[in-house]
């Protein structure tokens, strides 16, 4: 998953108001938050907090719209239509679609969440579930009156229209236990009011799905003082606890092959905060600590199925401190100490290119921020393996670089935008770099890499890997913003978002057809690829 950076509006709200410069709070022991209680496979739900009631409203109504043709994978997106939230599926090569009426109990749920609108983290990988929320925690501002809160998750079967309720989240004595537990922690800054914002901002943003769809990993106070980590498997509708820190969760994130849950904690919000990162086994093993660290909603760049990347950051510098974390071996490596505005990683795994804002070292000297006024912001080039930095120079001309992006065709791995020119240009891997002749507009590279292809106000230019111009596809949308460039898993087209309009690009045929033309939403988060199948 590299997501869509989908902070809660709660904590956004806090970091506006800027960060100080972090506290650094006590490295817990790499097998806290577990101690020595393992994870407990219970009999889910039980009679008094996990509840299992389930409830049957009509099943799924669909559109009279042509019915899927194919067994996956489908594009699927959020729409609202007559103030009613559907969730839809669409055949890869456009020619069916279900609509799916979802409840209103799951619209209404929306509330507890980061936004006003629906979001694919909460619908199973295979499609076959929506995870969501219902009750309350109370509001962050005051606690609630003990015996006055019942915040709740449950699933919704996309098939059968069934309701089922996984578990009730909240502790019998809530909101009380936030009392004891500031006495047991037995820390001024740590009180019972600072514990509770902490867990009402974090508790309905710790939810992920496991890759494959088979696990909900999700947050809960059911059987402790504070939010710990739960994963809930679908098939057996069992729960298992797989952390019991003292900390309250902010984030889950699951590894691309799915055996490591990376899950996030802290005391307390507001300025200055930093998260400590844990990483917990599916197999129920001890979980271990990894890093303190600025990450506010996830991780967005893995390396690969054990590594990914992290930094810091403060107002000031910036962010900085990039370094990339082995889940494995707990081994965090440096790849640049300094500030930087932006970082992308190679679609071959091998470097990193870097916008740096200061030299590679700290800016940052105890509260005090060194900066270097000689140094002149630009592009490095970074090889992950020999750790070699290379400075992408100015051209004769004296122009600079920025808006960069992977390529990853012919050893040319990245883009850049020259700056002055608004002309888009190759960096290889080597260092070289060529221009491209294209204005600066959206580039996209193909899954299978034989094609790339530009979208520009008046058509979509589709390219081979040797440049060579396969296509010339006319196109004229009503709005120039392209949103996003969804290619087909197996590279025969793309989905294309334009301002609120889903266009369905075939490429060999060269044929453009609608398939949405009010989008409610066009941020990433409210599209993606579901495979049925998996």
């Amino acid at each position: 998953m590299k997501k869509e950076n989908m902070t809660s509006l709660l904590l956004a709200a806090f970091l506006l108001l800027g960060c100080g410069a972090p506290t650094s709070p006590t490295q817990p022991s790499i097998v806290s938050p577990i101690a020595s209680i393992h994870p407990t496979v219970v009999s889910s739900p039980s009679a008094t907090t996990r509840p299992t009631v389930t409830k049957k409203p009509p099943t799924p109504t669909s559109t009279s719209e042509p019915e899927l043709q194919t067994n996956g994978p489908y594009f699927a997106y959020f729409q609202k239509k007559n103030s009613t939230l559907q969730l839809i599926f669409v055949d890869a090569n456009g020619k069916g679609r279900k609509v799916i009426e979802l409840p209103k109990v799951i619209s209404n749920s929306l509330a507890l969440g980061t936004r006003t609108t629906p979001d694919m983290r909460y619908v199973s990988p295979d499609g076959k579930w929506i995870a969501f929320y219902t009750g309350s925690a109370g509001k962050y501002t005051e606690m609630p009156a003990q015996g006055t809160s019942d915040l709740t998750l449950n699933l919704f079967d996309l098939e059968t229209g069934e309701t089922q309720v996984v578990t009730a989240l909240l502790s019998k004595d809530y909101p009380n236990n936030f009392i004891e537990a500031a006495k047991s922690l037995n820390n001024p800054d740590r009180t019972a009011e600072s514990l509770y914002q902490a867990f009402v901002s974090g508790i309905t943003q710790t939810i992920a799905w496991s890759p494959d769809g088979k696990y909900l990993a999700f947050g809960g106070q059911m059987d402790g003082l504070s939010s710990d980590l739960y994963v809930y498997e679908v098939s057996t509708k069992t729960i298992r606890r797989l952390s019991s820190g003292d900390q309250e969760l902010q984030w889950i994130d699951w590894s691309p092959d799915g055996k490591w849950i990376i899950h996030s904690s802290v005391y307390g919000v507001g300025a200055g905060m930093t998260f400590d990162i844990y990483a917990a086994a599916l197999d129920g093993s001890a979980p271990r600590y990894l890093s303190t660290n600025i990450l506010y909603d996830g991780i967005d760049h893995w390396l690969n199925d054990h590594q990914y990347f992290e930094n810091d950051g403060q107002n000031g510098p910036g962010n900085y401190g990039l370094r990339l974390v082995d889940i494995n071996t707990g081994n965090i490596t440096k790849v640049w100490d300094g500030s930087f505005s932006d970082f992308v990683v190679a679609q071959s795994g091998t470097s990193v290119l870097l916008i740096a804002y200061s030299p590679d070292k700290s800016p940052v000297n105890g509260d005090q921020f060194n900066f270097d006024f000689d140094f002149v912001p630009g592009p490095f080039l970074i090889n992950l393996k020999t750790h070699e930095k290379t400075r992408i120079p100015t051209t004769d001309n004296g122009h600079t670089y920025g808006d960069i992006r992977p390529f990853g065709i012919g050893g040319r791995e990245f883009i850049l935008t020259d700056q002055t020119t608004d002309k888009p240009v190759y960096l290889t891997s080597d260092g070289q770099l060529t221009e491209i002749n294209l204005e600066d507009t959206p580039i996209s590279v193909s899954p299978n890499s034989e094609y790339w292809l530009a979208v520009t106000a008046r058509d979509i230019s589709v390219f081979a890997a040797d440049d060579t111009l396969v296509k010339d596809i006319p196109f004229s949308p009503s709005s120039a913003y392209v949103n996003g460039i969804i290619w087909q898993p197996d590279s025969s087209g793309i989905f294309l978002i334009v301002g609120s309009e889903i266009f369905l690009v075939d490429i060999p045929d060269g044929n453009i057809q609608i398939i949405e033309k009010s989008l409610t939403d066009d941020y990433p988060a409210t599209y993606a690829w579901i495979n049925v199948n998996q």
